[in-house]
């Protein structure tokens, strides 16, 4: 697996620790490597995800601390783990419903235009093993 650096190494151990993952399980595995990825993230972990309930809390994106970077990551960590790609956009349908409207900083042109993008990209690996096994 490839760090950014020892800083990074060690909160990925202590948040999959705290994580208590009883089994191979790379949604959550995927989402502690980047929220250990960056700073602010992991400073802030529980504003992006609840240990006790096992979810990751949306309203984190929101929050005054995030920084460009930081939404990166977080949108990038809340993809992987169940396709989240929301920013609080809504349209309504042609039956009258109000419908969530996919952002478009969830995808790869927005995501990947940074300098963390090699991490982003050991997390896809992390998360899908079998589809991205190298020869």
């Amino acid at each position: 697996m490839n760090f950014k650096d020892n800083k990074h190494e060690n909160a990925f151990y202590q948040i999959l620790e705290k994580m208590q993952l009883t089994h191979a399980d790379t949604e959550r595995t995927a989402l502690a490597y980047l929220l250990a990825l960056n700073e602010d993230c992991c400073k802030h972990i529980s504003d992006l995800y609840d240990f006790e309930e096992r979810i990751i809390l949306v309203e984190g994106l929101d929050k005054a601390w995030q920084t460009h970077t930081s939404l990166k990551t977080a949108r990038m960590a809340f993809n992987l783990y169940n396709g989240y790609c929301y920013d609080n956009k809504t349209y309504i349908s042609s039956d009258g419903q109000e419908k969530d409207l996919p952002s478009e900083y969830y995808s790869p042109v927005h995501l990947f235009a940074c300098n963390d993008a090699p991490y982003f990209w050991q997390a896809i690996k992390i998360r899908y093993p079998d589809y991205t096994e190298e020869d």
